[in-house]
């Protein structure tokens, strides 16, 4: 027995030697393994589950100014500005075998942010590390960089991604989103009135705007969204990682929410005006370029729909390239004649004899036909081109006054009101421009009336207030058109330098809207502004409105809106009777 247990003791030795051998052989490498993470120029931490740092390397000290014990059993998103917290949540957002990188923003402890380079993986589920290992370096070059193609990855002035980088991130979700059979989302978000701003605040205050625009908008973003600016006024965020596709148009509708918050710039409240569309690969099929695309369409569909988000419908693109056709002819229409100025009589409802005119523009189109103004001067407005159209409408009725004047058709007292939209009304050299046609044709400022909605005027009631009061300084009158659509406090009115006020005459004669009459009646007594009443196309509205105050009338019933020569004629009958009613008796 003894002689057998020898050789077993000794066989057992042996193997405890060989056991230790590769216990310290294990050690070493442990040892070599945690040099090598410790002493490597990369911070390395482990994110576990929630988001919260499990272990980090000491090149974090270098990296960030932290304590790496101090920084277990924090929140990673903690040590992440809130405008980079997409980009580094999109980063940890790694399934298993995938590698991510991305370049966002990181606190230091004692000098503010750092720029990193991040590279996250995430390891076998059998492995003995759970979470993403996630590597950081201080990024090499600014956020301006370019890459060899030329293109930016990060925008200069907001330090959001591009529509480069947007679009590579955008195809690597539509990837993941097929895999998963999950949807993927787009949101574009189109701000309007950008030009506006920066012509009348400044380019510094536009960029101002853009800033804070960028914040808000990288701010509502969930984690794992990626928000980018991709045009001059346009941003994008990219939506991955939802169940329901309704989920993107409820994000879209909090994004309008900050967004439309006013936003102080220029020393001036400003209100931005967003439009957002909103467009949904249900199972991340189709191409992600195709998809921005669609989201730019609703874009434009949400245009003058309130500040709600439009999601995109496939009529859509019909509908645009068809209103791009009408764009692109209304472009070309006032070189070509087709725009032609007509001109509506205004009667004093004492005699009814004409007293002034209303330069009202119409559309002759080669297959349309006639194009009335409901139809085609929202479009113009959405272009720019309402402000040469709108020129061309002062200049032409400059001139047609100027020429009934010589032609002894109407009397020293006789205006012609031309209507500028709330575009035109923003242009800083409106007023320039009505001199130099005045001047042109020799008329004094205040044969001509400028007239401008009441719409108009609270899109932006300090400008219109400017704008006004400079035209108003020239001597030109002023007349605020369609009152009492939008039921305005009178107080906005009292701060206008307004001359007359114009109100649908069915309005007027509607004996259930007596808020208005008392409106229209303090605006009168008060203010001592003239009303005209308009859209009178019946009799009996005549003494509706001739019994509220209006000393002027304007409507299908005295006459329609005529070509300049129809009322030269009729301009003609007039006088002519006239000069038989001062004709002496038998003489």
């Amino acid at each position: 027995m003894s002689d057998g247990l020898v050789p077993r003791l000794r066989d057992l030795g042996r193997g405890s030697q060989r056991d230790r051998a590769r216990l310290g052989a294990v050690e070493e490498s442990e040892r070599w393994f945690r040099a090598l993470v410790e002493y490597a120029p990369d911070a390395v931490l482990v994110i576990g589950h929630g988001g919260v740092v499990r272990y980090a390397s000491p090149a974090v000290t270098r990296l960030l100014g932290h304590d790496p014990e101090r920084l277990a059993d924090t929140l990673f998103l903690d040590l992440v500005p809130a405008s980079d917290r997409g980009a580094a949540s999109l980063a940890l957002a790694t399934t298993e075998g995938e590698t991510r990188r991305g370049r966002w923003s990181m606190v230091h402890r004692d000098s503010g942010l750092v720029a990193v380079e991040g590279v996250a993986e995430r390891p076998p589920q059998d492995a003995p590390l759970a979470g993403v290992v996630l590597a950081l370096r201080a990024a090499v070059a600014s956020p301006g960089e370019r890459p060899a193609d030329g293109r930016s990855f990060y925008d200069d002035l907001t330090g959001l991604p591009t529509r480069a980088l947007f679009e590579d991130r955008a195809t690597h979700a539509f990837a993941r989103a097929r895999r998963a059979g999950q949807p993927v989302a787009i949101l574009m978000v189109d701000l309007e009135d950008m030009g506006p701003v920066n012509e009348v605040l400044g380019s510094a205050a536009g960029d101002e705007m853009l800033l804070e625009v960028a914040r808000r908008l990288d701010s509502g973003l969930r984690a794992g969204d990626t928000g980018a600016r991709v045009g001059e006024s346009e941003f994008a965020v990219l939506l991955e990682g939802f169940e329901r596709a309704n989920e993107a148009t409820e994000v879209a509708r909090r994004l309008v929410t900050s967004l439309c918050r006013s936003v102080r710039v220029g020393g001036e409240e400003v209100l931005p005006n967003p439009c957002v569309g909103v467009a949904v690969a249900e199972d991340g099929g189709g191409v992600a370029m195709d998809l921005l695309r669609d989201a730019g369409v609703a874009a434009y569909a949400a245009r003058g729909r309130g500040r709600r988000p439009v999601r995109f419908e496939p009529a859509m693109r019909a509908s645009l390239v068809e209103r791009l056709e009408v764009s692109e002819d209304l472009e070309l229409a006032l070189e070509r004649d087709q725009l032609v100025v007509l001109f509506q009589p205004l009667v004093d409802l004492g005699d009814e004899g004409i007293k002034s005119a209303e330069a009202l523009l119409r559309w002759r189109h080669p297959r349309a036909g006639v194009i009335s103004p409901v139809d085609f001067i929202p479009l113009a407005e959405e272009t720019g081109t309402i402000v040469p159209i709108g020129r061309h409408v002062i200049r032409t009725a400059c001139a047609q006054l100027a020429r009934w004047q010589e032609g002894g058709r109407v009397d020293d007292d006789f205006r012609v009101s031309v209507n500028i939209s709330g575009r035109e009304l923003r242009e800083p050299d409106l007023p320039a421009v009505v001199k130099a046609a005045l001047e042109e044709e020799g008329l004094l400022p205040g044969r001509l009336m400028i007239e401008v909605t009441e719409t108009a005027v609270l899109q932006d009631l300090d400008t219109a207030r400017i704008r006004l009061s400079e035209l108003r300084a020239l001597g030109v009158g002023i007349t605020l058109d369609d009152y009492g659509v939008g039921r305005p406090p009178l107080a906005h009115v009292y701060g206008l330098p307004v001359d007359e006020v114009k109100v649908e005459g069915a309005f007027v004669g509607d004996p259930n809207d007596d808020a208005l009459a008392r409106a229209v009646s303090r605006l009168r007594d008060e203010l001592g502004v003239g009303i005209v009443a308009k859209g009178i196309d019946e009799r009996d509205q005549v003494e509706a409105v001739r019994a509220l105050g209006c000393s002027a009338g304007q409507g299908f019933l005295f006459a329609p809106p005529l070509t300049a020569e129809d009322l030269s004629r009729r301009l003609g009958r007039g006088q002519d009777q006239d000069r038989q009613a001062a004709r002496p008796a038998g003489g």
